[in-house]
Parts: C-alpha cells; sequence; structure tokens
C-alpha cells in the first residue's frame, strides 16, 4: 500500500473516532435528558418525570459485530441508538435446521429502540448486530415498565 493511501485511510479513521467522540454522550442524568426529550417518543412526557427518569438510564457502548438483543431472550434492558448503527437481522433455518446467512431486515441508527418489540410482545423476537461502533442508552425493564405505566403518552406512542 502506497504511504498516500496509508495516509488516507489514518486519516478516515481518525475522522471517525474524532466524530465518535463529538458526538458521544456521556453517562450524566442531564447529557440523557437532553438526547431523550428530542425523541419524538418522549416529546409529551413532563420535564420533572423525564429528568428522573433520565438519572435512571446509563450509557452503554458496542463494538462491531456485538449482539444488542437476539431473539431467543427477552432482554432485561431496552436500548436506545445514540451513535452508530445497527442491524436488524433475519436468519431463516432450512429444512436440517441450519442456519443460513443472516439477512439484514433494516438498518437501525439514532433514536431507534432496540428490545422494545421484544419486551411489549413478552415474547423474544429481535436479533440485533452492531454494524458500526455504538452508543446507546440503557433503560432497565423495571424502569421502563414503570414509564409505560405512569406516562399515557408513552404508552400510545409505543402502541402505535
Amino acid at each position: 500500500m502506497s504511504t498516500d493511501n496509508q495516509k488516507f485511510i489514518n486519516e478516515s479513521d481518525s475522522e471517525k473516532n474524532q466524530n465518535n467522540e463529538e458526538n458521544s454522550i456521556s453517562d450524566s442524568g442531564l447529557e440523557i435528558f437532553n438526547f431523550l426529550s428530542k425523541l419524538d417518543s418522549f416529546k409529551d412526557i413532563e420535564k420533572d418525570y423525564l429528568q428522573d427518569f433520565s438519572e435512571k438510564c446509563c450509557i452503554k457502548n458496542f463494538k462491531i459485530g456485538w449482539s444488542l438483543s437476539t431473539e431467543d431472550i427477552i432482554p432485561n434492558n431496552i436500548y436506545i441508538i445514540c451513535n452508530g448503527f445497527a442491524r436488524l437481522l433475519y436468519i431463516e433455518k432450512n429444512a436440517s435446521d441450519t442456519l443460513n446467512r443472516p439477512q439484514t431486515l433494516v438498518k437501525l441508527g439514532q433514536g431507534s429502540f432496540v428490545g422494545l418489540s421484544s419486551y411489549l410482545r413478552g415474547q423474544s423476537c429481535e436479533e440485533v448486530t452492531a454494524s458500526s461502533e455504538i452508543q446507546v442508552i440503557s433503560i432497565r425493564d423495571k424502569d421502563f415498565l414503570e414509564l409505560f405505566n405512569k406516562q399515557l403518552s408513552f404508552k400510545l406512542w409505543c402502541i402505535n
């Protein structure tokens, strides 16, 4: 590989890392609150409630290829993507019960929920894998259930 190409690749990697650092949010409740308050799903939630709720959430990071959710287990955390991308996968089993190559159904990005469908259905149904380095807001299932039961606007958003 020529030096010019190597320099370009190194600059591109550096730019990616810099962009990820600039866009990343910290584990502070205030930054989580600011992110959540911009999402349609949270826009009608009372400000004080959302601030308290944000304090219960935390930030998690996943590397490329790491699983965020599997179709075999109902998650105990619901994730909201802050930065990066994930893939919702379909994995077909053939007649001999061996797995075929996964197919991407949809690319998930900022503001997408992971684990929500499985949790609401009470049955695991999501196979989601990070397709880039990814940062998510993690919501414990008990905190999500409280939000769902106490905030009608959020509940309506979920079921529609």
